[in-house]
Order: structure tokens, then C-alpha cells, then sequence
């Protein structure tokens, strides 16, 4: 009989124990309401967005960051490089999108192990307007597919969600508008290549010298000058190249300084535009220390770019003057001063 009395007691103390576990557990669990903001600021408001880098737990080093920055309402790097507004944008709508899920863990240690605290983590987010701090979000270890362990300034708990590190990348290049040299076809209006000038007919007169194209008005015809004997301009080629030029993006940004090795002095490829009355020189190399061959410098910018293997050698063989001239097809038509029209049908 004590036996059982025994038995039953120490059954008794066993689920005592385990009730008081389970209610611990499930306090010490405790986070935000499932589906609110894990952060709370707004899109507009954000005028500076810094990210660090992962801490190494040596204090004396300190962790890689970039800052961007939105000035005269353009988003800009550290050293005033444009950045790819639309990628801040949607960085930033990224952010204020997550949400509150089950949080992970809520405990300190916790934190250090995810990677989400003050002296241990993958990212820091901060975003300010101003001065003023808006919001900090710390990124952790990953938590699966395009997911990482998060944690928001003052929340001790840890949660789970859709938010990878190299969406939060720490390179410049990563950031850089890769668009900027992109130009509208339509605003250019002259073209000097190996010695051909090529200017737009426009209706209402020719587009030349420092008078913008009319981009609102129907293409007439090209002029060009001078034209080789049984020779004409083939315009299926031009568009080919002027679209090269409009849609042109670069890999990387070199600097600022001219190196020997970019190999411009001569370049491999020089020509001229004008875009909207402002004249613009491109003058393209070949490097000769190996990697990405080409480096192109254009003259309203200060920095070298470096071109992407296929899209250097894709404009060169479009900037050919071989390419951009064929076979008459017709007679042509001399205007005064020795200035051969080409039509915008067959052949030009």
C-alpha cells in the first residue's frame, strides 16, 4: 500500500513538472501578434539606408558596410555614384512588407546563435530620414530557401522570413544604376563614325549641330556625308547599332583615373553623337590585364566603365563602317554641297 502511495506521489511531483515545463515554454515563446509589421516605418520617409556586414567577433575590426543616400530626390552611393533607384525601392518595400510569423526563439543566447543580436549577425539594417532613426532590422543565419533568421530593434524574439542576404548586398556594384549610360533613340540626332557624318531628316528640317531632333515628328530620311561611290546607307544596320547605344549597360564601375592598361590612348573604337544637342564621345579599349577585355569612357562622364565580354564586342561589330554601308540599290539623289539622301524605304 505505501508502495503505491509512493508511486502515486512521484506521478503526481512528474506531471506537476511537466505542466510547469510546458507553461514556461510556452511564455518564453511569447513574441508580436502574428501579422504585424516586424517593422515600422514608411517608404517615403527613408532618405539613408545603411547596411553592415557580418560581425567577426574581434571588435577591433570593423565589419564592411555601404551607405545609400537620397539626394535632390535621386538615390546616390557613397562617393555620389547614381544607384539603381528602382532596386531601393523595392529593397525598401521588401522591408516594410515582412510580417510577424511564430517567433523561434526569444532567449539571448538565442539571438547568438541565430546571428540576429547586437555583436552577432549576418546584416544590420538601419534606415534613417535624417537624423533620425527609423527602423534597424538584424539578418541572421539562413532559414531555408530565400529566408533568414530576423530580428527587429527591440524585440527579443527571433523569427523566420523571406528575406535573403544578397538582398542586402554590401558591394557598390550590386547598387550601382547600370542603366545610366542608356540613351532615347530617338534624341539622337547626329552620328560621326570613321569619318561618315550621319545626321536625322526630320520634317520641318534637318537636325544638326546644337538643334535637338523634333522626337515628336516622323523620321524622314538620314543624311549622310561623304558617300563612297556605290555605296548607301543601309538603315536596317544603323538602328542595329543606335539600339546597341540606347540599350547599353555596363558591368562595372574601374574609377576615376586613367590606367595604361585600359589601352585608350589610342582606343580600339571612337565615335561621336549628338543626343539631344549635347555632343557625347565614346571611345572604347581593349585592356591588356586580362579579365573583361573592354573599357568604354564617355565624355560627359568622369569614371571608366568596364563592358561586359558580349556587349563590347557586340557594339564594335555594329560600329563598323563596313556594316552601316551597301551596294546602291537605287540613284540616289545629291542635294547642294554634295550631301547624299537616303530614303527611309529600301536601303534607306
Amino acid at each position: 500500500m505505501k508502495k503505491t502511495i509512493r508511486l502515486l506521489a512521484l506521478l503526481a511531483l512528474a506531471q506537476v513538472a511537466l505542466a510547469l515545463i510546458g507553461y514556461h515554454s510556452s511564455t518564453s515563446l511569447v513574441g508580436a501578434q502574428a501579422g504585424t509589421p516586424m517593422l515600422a516605418f514608411d517608404v517615403a520617409a527613408v532618405d539613408t539606408v545603411e547596411i553592415q556586414g557580418p560581425t567577426s567577433g574581434d571588435e577591433s575590426k570593423k565589419a564592411s558596410s555601404i551607405v545609400l543616400r537620397k539626394q535632390d530626390g535621386k538615390w546616390r552611393l557613397a562617393d555620389g555614384f547614381p544607384a539603381d533607384a528602382s532596386h531601393v525601392r523595392r529593397f525598401l518595400q521588401k522591408l516594410h512588407a515582412l510580417k510577424h510569423g511564430l517567433p523561434v526563439a526569444t532567449s539571448e543566447d538565442a539571438q547568438a546563435r541565430f546571428r540576429v543580436s547586437e555583436k552577432a549577425h549576418e546584416r544590420k539594417i538601419m534606415l534613417r530620414q535624417g537624423d533620425k532613426l527609423l527602423a534597424t532590422l538584424y539578418m541572421g543565419k539562413g532559414a531555408g530557401l530565400r529566408q533568414s533568421y530576423l530580428r527587429g530593434e527591440g524585440d527579443s524574439a527571433v523569427y523566420a522570413a523571406e528575406l535573403a542576404s544578397y538582398e542586402a548586398p554590401l558591394t557598390a556594384d550590386r547598387w550601382q544604376d547600370e542603366t545610366l549610360l542608356q540613351l532615347e533613340v530617338a534624341g539622337i540626332s547626329e552620328l560621326e563614325l570613321d569619318g561618315l557624318h550621319i545626321a536625322r531628316r526630320v520634317e520641318g528640317g534637318q537636325a544638326t549641330g546644337d538643334q535637338p531632333a523634333k522626337t515628336d515628328a516622323a523620321p524622314a530620311q538620314w543624311a549622310v556625308a561623304p558617300m563612297p561611290a556605290g555605296k548607301q546607307l543601309d538603315t536596317a544596320a544603323l538602328d542595329e547599332l543606335l539600339d546597341k547605344i540606347g540599350q547599353l549597360r555596363f558591368d562595372s564601375v574601374l574609377g576615376r583615373k586613367p590606367k595604361s592598361e585600359y589601352r585608350l590612348e589610342p582606343p580600339k573604337k571612337t565615335f561621336s553623337l549628338v543626343y539631344k544637342g549635347k555632343r557625347l564621345e565614346y571611345r572604347i579599349g581593349e585592356r591588356s590585364d586580362g579579365g573583361q577585355p573592354y573599357v568604354l569612357k564617355r565624355s560627359d562622364r568622369e569614371e571608366y566603365f568596364q563592358l561586359d565580354h558580349y556587349v563590347g564586342e557586340s557594339l564594335l561589330k555594329a560600329a563598323d563602317k563596313a556594316r552601316l554601308l551597301k551596294a546602291a540599290e537605287a540613284a540616289m539623289k545629291t542635294t547642294p554641297g554634295g550631301t547624299t539622301d537616303q530614303g527611309g524605304g529600301e536601303g534607306g
